[in-house]
């Protein structure tokens, strides 16, 4: 799936209100129009992202993604999911993916 990333990749704690719904929403506009389809995921730049941030991203997508290591699980909060990074090699991804302290 793709999702969105902001426009201009800022780091969302730093800005303000209208900076945040411009690089958020806007993000969210041109990408649905350029695809012909929902957005309904976000990736916070940096993994950087507060209260302030994580209610307006909470209120405008289905799910978003954080830069923090770790599975998820059926218990895990739709707008701080964590993830397993990739890796150029498949022997490391599929330990990075089976590793049990994930």
């Amino acid at each position: 799936t793709i999702g969105s990333h902001t426009l201009s990749h800022p780091i969302l704690p730093t800005i303000g209100d209208d900076a945040l719904e411009h690089e958020v929403d806007e993000s969210r506009r041109v990408l649905e129009e350029r695809l012909g389809r929902p957005v309904e995921l976000f990736c916070y730049p940096n993994g950087s992202h507060d209260e302030r941030v994580y209610a307006h991203v909470s209120r405008s997508y289905r799910a978003a993604i954080t830069t923090n290591y770790g599975l998820v699980r059926p218990s895990s909060d739709l707008h701080r999911l964590m993830r397993i990074p990739a890796a150029a090699s498949l022997p490391l991804m599929a330990w990075r993916m089976h590793w049990p302290n994930g």
